[in-house]
């Protein structure tokens, strides 16, 4: 019932990096002639279900997993992170106290219940104790207006977290502090001067996801940026991951980055334009007619197409088509793009809409580009783009490369094919 919009999700959500990897561990260990679209979105939901919505569900008969492929389908829950962490609990608490007296009537059936509400009724059932032990953690940075700590174990994780729905502060189920850890430093940011009860935010630069106490998604931008303005040149002294960040980023590693994608996008507007001539019989036509006018045939009075082929007024194109004219244009003037003009493009909203639990990164701008040209559809390159460009830093160098993996866009298209014979 909501398996496509469950696949869409793990497909273009904030689990698509985590999919990318369970979709090359199914190619790897299933037969090539058994692979195609429709197989492989069983396989993602079958791992879907037996690994993450199942464990979620407390009752035996798992008679909740419904609700949980709805919410996740509908992307109110945004993370298959937050099914361990978050919903787990939520669920074993619903499950112990639906049946009580004193429990809300319009509550007691789960499925009129979003995620939110679920985790906004049941925080007031058994609220967490307060937590003492403090863990070990760092104070990096302190103002007149904010506290910012580095919490070093799970200890410091949840005390310095209490109060919020993060799943680096659960206590009650699965705590994901070492996941992130490993991957870079965790900021909490304590205001001295809230601006709401509660008000807390957790920065983690490795990742691109920043939340507030209620674990949604904020802009960085305007916490470091506006919110707490000294805060923007502490981190990019402290944390070489905001270099990364798009909206903090070095204009010439973006310049770099995009001088490459800009020959990968005219390669790939070429072959198409290439496609395009190649079907199109009215060019052979009017060039036909253009050669008799100019008097190159043959002695038999058929067109001298050797002669055709050397004069350039009649082997452009885009000349003569001006569809392929503004097809070629629009795409070179997309690939030259300079930092602010991608941040102020329909591409880079497009692609926050779809992204909205994370900042974007240096490493996400062939996407970014992807969506524009698809905006202007301009669709084979864009799909190329999106599919097979890859951006990597140099650890050691610092260095940003780019480059196509045509092995992914063979199998891509491979895929694309077998699904039309369907």
């Amino acid at each position: 019932m909501f398996g496509a919009k469950i696949v869409n999700q793990l497909m273009n959500g904030a689990d698509k990096a985590l999919t990318k990897f369970a979709i090359d561990d199914i190619q790897k260990n299933t037969p090539r002639d058994t692979q195609s679209p429709e197989n492989l979105n069983i396989e993602l939901l079958n791992k879907f279900f037996s690994t993450y919505a199942e464990p979620a569900d407390p009752t035996k008969g798992k008679v909740y997993v419904p609700w949980i492929a709805r919410e996740y389908g509908a992307g109110r829950i945004r993370r298959l992170e937050d099914l361990g962490a978050r919903i787990a609990p939520a669920l074993e608490k619903f499950e112990r106290f639906k049946r009580k007296k004193d429990f809300p009537q319009e509550a007691k059936d789960l499925m009129r219940l979003t995620a939110e509400n679920l985790e906004t009724i049941m925080a007031n059932y058994e609220p967490e104790e307060e937590i003492d032990q403090r863990g070990q953690a760092q104070q990096v940075y302190m103002d007149e207006t904010v506290r910012v700590i580095v919490p070093l174990d799970v200890q410091a994780s949840c005390f310095y977290g209490q109060g919020t729905r993060w799943c680096t502060a659960s206590t009650s189920s699965s705590n994901y502090y070492d996941h992130y850890a490993r991957q870079g430093k965790l900021y909490i940011l304590l205001p001295k001067q809230p601006q709401h009860d509660g008000e807390k935010y957790q920065l983690h630069f490795a990742s691109g996801q920043f939340m507030d106490e209620s674990d949604h998604p904020v802009d960085v931008s305007y916490i470091i940026g506006v919110r707490f303005p000294r805060l923007l040149p502490f981190f990019k002294e402290h944390d070489p991951e905001v270099a990364k960040m798009l909206e903090f980023a070095n204009e010439s590693d973006v310049a770099k980055i995009m001088s490459r994608l800009s020959d990968i996008i005219s390669e790939a507007v070429w072959d198409e334009l290439n496609d395009w001539e190649g079907s199109d019989d009215s060019w052979d036509d009017y060039r036909a007619e253009q050669a008799r006018e100019k008097g190159y045939v043959d002695e038999n009075d058929e067109v001298d197409w050797d002669q055709v082929y050397e004069d350039p007024e009649l082997n452009d194109y885009t000349e003569y088509n001006y569809e392929a004219e503004k097809y070629s244009k629009t795409a070179d003037k997309i690939g030259k793009m300079n930092l602010r003009q991608i941040l102020d493009s329909d591409g880079y909203e497009n692609w926050k809409s779809g992204h909205d639990d994370r900042a974007a990164t240096l490493d996400d701008i062939p996407d970014i580009i992807a969506a524009e040209l698809e905006d202007h559809e301009i669709n084979g390159p864009a799909e190329f783009v999106n599919i097979a460009v890859i951006v990597t830093l140099d650890k050691e160098t610092g260095e940003y490369s780019v480059r196509s993996d045509f092995d992914r866009w063979r199998q891509h298209c491979e895929y694309k094919r077998k699904g039309r014979r369907r």
